[in-house]
């Protein structure tokens, strides 16, 4: 058994959530989810990297190199799409279909259900209907596999055991597999053949690659850390060759040394999440060093008054204990405002932005001094008049260097992992809003333009610091922005050409508007379309 194995391995380096891919003509084709509302296709070849949006939906490419886009609204809306980014044409079925290939003869093959039934839905090129198959021997099928004029279901029976059959194309059954496997909370969603052997795909709590020899029934395994990878998305198979799609890597290996692996299983681990706990500390971090500086203005000219008016009045306060007090004081008072802060999801979503954008992280030595500080205070204060210095020092000093550490750390890698960071924006529940948005989005794609006026009318006066606060927040996301306040008027521009294509311009619109909901009293909002090549300005 081969202990190592080895592979090739390619980065897709702009590519954000591929999900799909074909390799052509010595290029690559692959559909990228670049954000929740938005994706598109992409083509590499010898002349450059080129792409094209696309409506939302599931991507699909055929080995041919046809992109498909399949939409599933009260049934499936299929629409094919040219290199140029136009539609070819496109189709609606009746049910949910969720796999498509194409027969050597051209035909579209489409499996999915109606009702609780497996079909198979048969299109010529020109998407006439051909012919309707229902599959009876396969409680469901998940994915299909073709081979000249035979077509291979995978799915599994009432019992959730995986299956395959083998039927014609008038839909009687030629073969069928059951194949033993121990965990049935798994669906194929892939399946291709290579000689005797059913290579297939799974998702589920963790996905893997199956290699099932139909001839010697024995089952064989690999998982996404054999290749140092989180999972598996995709995967073609080119002659002696499995072309894998990890996260934003394609990963070339060769079969036989698959059959010869021997998978090993990695002792478990406990899983850090490290991502949630660095941008959470580095969020409160952020925000009570501030708060801590803020405070200290107020509270040390407080203190020294309040002690000389004691003396005055000969009211009995040791200096010692008030100087212990006013360290701990501050942090109470900072930890609380914080908290308070923060139970407001558009004031979490708002520094998390700011911590994006490496906004007050800048020095590391103000909470880790302040968090020692507090707790040598405390000892003294607790221990006080008796007052032990070296255990003390001691703690105080462990303290800093632990928060020294985490807060380094946590910045570290803040910077390293910034740029595959997406910050959930505002979001509204408001159904009538949200249809307005998505029409207005669906306008400006459709003039091909990128830019829009948006017209806010208050019942008051806008200060003209909360679209500056939205636009200093939000700088990461959108470069274009500009706006102009005229009493309880306010006009916006927005330039999507000029964004993070993380985040979509569904997203960030209605981010926008939720933000100024939540700031002032809105009685209008007018939107309209600017013209692509318009220098409009204030």
């Amino acid at each position: 058994m081969a202990p190592i194995l080895k592979y090739k391995k390619v980065k897709l380096n702009n590519s954000i959530v591929p999900q799909v891919f074909i390799k052509k003509d010595d290029g690559i084709i692959y559909f990228d989810r670049i954000n929740p509302d938005e994706a598109r296709f992409c083509i590499l070849d010898d002349n450059g990297e080129k792409n094209f949006e696309v409506s939302t939906g599931q991507g699909i490419i055929t080995l041919n190199g046809d992109m498909y886009i399949a939409d599933i609204k009260n049934g499936t809306i299929l629409k094919k799409y040219l290199p140029s980014g136009e539609v070819e044409r496109s189709i609606k079925i009746e049910g949910i279909f969720y796999d498509f290939k194409i027969s050597a003869y051209g035909e579209l093959i489409c499996l999915g259900n109606i009702g609780s039934e497996t079909v198979i839905k048969i299109y010529s090129n020109n998407f006439n209907e051909m012919c309707t198959i229902f599959v009876k021997d396969i409680f469901f099928g998940s994915c299909i596999f073709l081979e000249e004029d035979k077509i291979y279901v995978a799915g599994f029976d009432k019992n959730m055991n995986f299956e395959i059959v083998k039927i014609n194309y008038i839909g009687s059954m030629l073969n069928k597999w059951h194949i033993d496997y121990k965990y049935n909370k798994k669906i194929i969603v892939k399946m291709e053949k290579y000689k005797n052997y059913f290579i297939m795909l799974t998702i589920g709590k963790k996905g893997n690659m199956m290699l099932y020899d139909a001839d010697k029934n024995i089952l064989r395994e690999i998982y996404p850390d054999d290749f140092e990878i989180e999972n598996f998305l995709d995967f073609n198979i080119y002659g002696d060759t499995i072309s894998i799609l990890g996260e934003r890597y394609i990963l070339d290996v060769q079969i036989e040394d698959i059959l010869n692996y021997n998978h090993r299983k990695k002792i478990k681990k406990f899983i850090f999440q490290s991502q949630m706990f660095y941008y959470t500390y580095a969020m409160y971090y952020s925000n009570l060093s501030t708060e801590i500086l803020f405070l200290c203005k107020y509270t040390v000219p407080f203190v020294f008054v309040f002690y000389i008016i004691s003396l005055i009045i000969k009211f009995p306060i040791d200096i010692l204990a008030l100087l212990y007090f006013l360290p701990i004081l501050n942090f109470t008072i900072a930890s609380i405002k914080s908290f308070i802060l923060f139970l407001k999801k558009s004031k979490r979503i708002e520094q998390l932005l700011y911590i994006n954008q490496f906004e007050g992280l800048k020095d590391i030595n103000i909470l880790p001094f302040y968090m020692s500080l507090t707790v040598f205070c405390i000892e003294g204060f607790i221990n006080y008049p008796n007052f032990y210095i070296l255990p003390n020092v001691l703690i105080a000093i462990l303290f800093y260097f632990t928060f020294y550490y985490i807060s380094k750390f946590a910045i570290e890698y803040i910077k390293n992992n910034n740029d595959s960071i997406v910050i959930e924006l505002l979001k509204s529940d408001d159904l009538i809003f949200k249809e307005y948005i998505n029409n207005i989005v669906r306008c400006l794609k459709e003039k091909k333009s990128e830019k829009i006026l948006i017209e806010i009318i208050a019942d008051e006066d806008i200060n003209s610091i909360i679209p500056l606060k939205w636009q200093r927040s939000r700088k990461s996301i959108i470069r274009g922005f500009k706006f102009d306040v005229n009493s309880n008027c306010l006009k916006t521009l927005l330039d999507f050409s000029k964004r993070d294509i993380k985040y979509s311009r569904i997203g960030i619109l209605t981010d926008y508007i939720s933000y100024m909901k939540n700031e002032i009293n809105i009685k209008k909002i007018k939107m309209d379309i600017v013209d692509k090549d318009s220098q409009f300005d204030f």
